[in-house]
């Protein structure tokens, strides 16, 4: 995968997909799959916001059934089927449990009859060939059972606990990046920093984007048939929405806290007025920890944001400190101090305007979709704002079935459900994770070899390839590292990766999961500098950036 952006400008495309998160990527795939010339762009990094700030979970809708929206259930019942189909390596079974109490909500008979209705909802939840993301029966346990799945949580008042089970994104940055790689796999021209100025229009037709290669400075017209607008919170910048008949939209401020291991083998919902004791700002609401590569991620706090959607960094010392009191009284035992927070994920969503003065939340529940011809008299273009991680290949599919209406073009029906992403043709996962740490065990540490399998799937041999060229590639960038120079190499060389920030946020598991130092900042900027030839200044400048974001997503460790 090059960035040449000479393939934005050489031609007209069927289709230019502005905003590279996972929406934007699932739709330039299934656009490039079905025949229609496509462009992708990206102003910063792909998968740079909305999409890296999530719980890491692919949800299967269980919270759904209470409003009986069964249509939205299997929906995201079928999707998240399919994320494991597709993305095996990177999509994995995950249990969750929720305690019991006596009152009707949180009642072991409520949950019984909850979890059976979601199984027969679900009844074809495994019907594809992997025995490794079988989901099992929701349960009824005991409350000994529920303390030993929760040890160390407080939880006086329950009679047992509800078992269901969901699935987990091991690393949704690379998710979506294997979203963007099959894209160009399939003949998409892709690019990030090429930011959209505005719309190229002919009267009231969009002819396609102008836009500004962020790394240089250059502007350039990229010329397309149908202009498709994915950039999530901040649609209305490229098209301001001028009818009032379309969806009135409000940037939410999102936050996930990634601390210590709360909850070691099961994700935990909990209410936080239950639990808490009379909390009155999270009544009614559920707090969820996931256990994520040996630490939890919690979330989600969501408060009305200040009316931008440039982003909510950095975010005030004060809402992190309130978010994890309300932790710390929802999930009792768990005792977080600030010095037990990892990271801070923080970013925005898209949901409805709220009352003057409320402080509570209203998320979109599903995807929409604006069609600007409808709404503003704007032919050639559509908006999308994406909600959930789960739909966006439905959602994509959806967008796309509309676009090939409108071109009145015959193309290939939608294969994104059955096609795996970049990576992802590795069959059984289990099984292909233990022959290839046979494999790449004669090479790298157990521990390395497991992380390069998990992270690029079938995709890792291409790794392999530049250690076998340059063995000192082998090495890890730092002693207490899991990252090779190799991937590094890679990150450059095939994943159009242009900052060191792109590669310790996005490209490795350096920000993700282990605890990232300046010595291996400074070892990745070396690295790429001899890639790139930076000069020392640009090198310098580039650790000085990652620095400051990484002041700002890890609080300062007080014991």
């Amino acid at each position: 995968m090059k960035r040449h952006l000479s393939q934005l400008v050489d031609r007209q495309f069927d289709i230019v997909v502005v905003g590279g998160g996972i929406y934007g990527a699932c739709i330039a795939w299934d656009a490039a799959l079905r025949g229609l010339s496509t462009a992708l762009i990206e102003r910063q990094d792909f998968g740079h916001a909305t999409s890296a700030n999530s719980l890491k979970i692919i949800h299967g809708g269980l919270r759904y059934l209470q409003d009986r929206d069964i249509r939205l259930t299997r929906m995201m019942i079928r999707e998240r089927s399919t994320m494991m189909r597709i993305a095996p390596h990177l999509v994995h079974v995950l249990p969750c449990i929720t305690p019991t109490f006596a009152h009707f909500r949180s009642h072991k008979t409520t949950l019984r009859l909850a979890l059976a209705f979601n199984d027969i909802v679900g009844c074809d939840r495994n019907r594809f060939n992997n025995a490794d993301k079988k989901l099992p029966h929701g349960e009824i346990v005991s409350p000994a059972r529920c303390k030993d799945i929760l040890p160390g949580l407080d939880l006086a008042g329950s009679t047992g606990g509800a078992v269901w089970y969901d699935a987990q994104v091991r690393n949704s940055e690379r998710l979506t990046l294997a979203f963007v790689r099959a894209a160009s796999n399939s003949g998409a021209s892709v690019a990030n920093y090429v930011r959209a100025e505005s719309l190229a229009r002919d009267g009231s037709t969009v002819i396609g984007v102008i836009a500004t290669d962020v790394l240089t400075g250059e502007t350039f017209t990229i010329r397309a048939r149908h202009t498709v607008n994915a950039t999530g919170v901040a649609y209305g910048e490229l098209i301001p929405v001028c009818s009032s008949s379309s969806p009135s939209l409000h940037a939410s401020f999102a936050m996930n806290l990634v601390t210590k291991s709360i909850s070691p083998t099961h994700a935990v919902g909990m209410p936080t007025a239950v639990a808490g004791g009379g909390s009155q700002r999270g009544r009614g609401r559920m707090l969820f920890c996931a256990p994520w590569r040996g630490l939890s991620i919690v979330g989600t706090e969501h408060m009305n944001s200040a009316g931008t959607n440039t982003g909510p960094w950095p975010v005030a010392e004060e809402r992190i400190t309130s978010f994890l009191d309300e932790i710390n009284q929802t999930f009792r035992g768990a005792n977080l101090k600030p010095g037990d927070i990892r990271y801070v994920h923080a970013g925005l969503l898209p949901g409805m305007s709220a009352s003057r003065g409320e402080r509570q939340v209203r998320l979109l529940r599903r995807s929409a979709t604006i069609d600007h011809q409808e709404h503003d008299g704007l032919s050639g273009a559509l908006s999308v704002v994406g909600v959930k991680y789960t739909t966006a290949r439905v959602v994509a599919e959806q967008v796309v079935d509309k676009v090939t209406a409108k071109l009145e073009r015959k193309c290939d029906r939608c294969r994104t459900a059955r096609n795996p992403v970049f990576g992802g043709a590795t069959g059984c996962f289990d099984t292909f994770l233990n022959t290839g740490i046979s494999d790449v065990g004669q090479r790298l540490n157990a521990n390395v070899a497991e992380s390069l399998l998990y992270n690029y799937g079938s995709a890792y041999p291409d790794i392999i390839r530049i250690i076998d060229a340059e063995p000192d590639a082998a090495d890890t960038i730092c002693a207490t590292s899991n990252v090779t120079k190799a991937q590094v190499l890679y990150a450059v060389r095939a994943e159009m990766a242009q900052t060191v920030g792109d590669v310790v946020f996005r490209r490795t598991e350096l920000f993700t999961v282990e605890e990232v130092n300046e010595s291996a900042i400074r070892e990745c900027a070396r690295i790429m500098a001899a890639e790139l030839q930076w000069t020392a200044t640009q090198m310098n400048s580039q650790i000085d950036d990652v620095m400051a974001v990484l002041r700002d997503r890890q609080p300062t460790r007080d014991s």
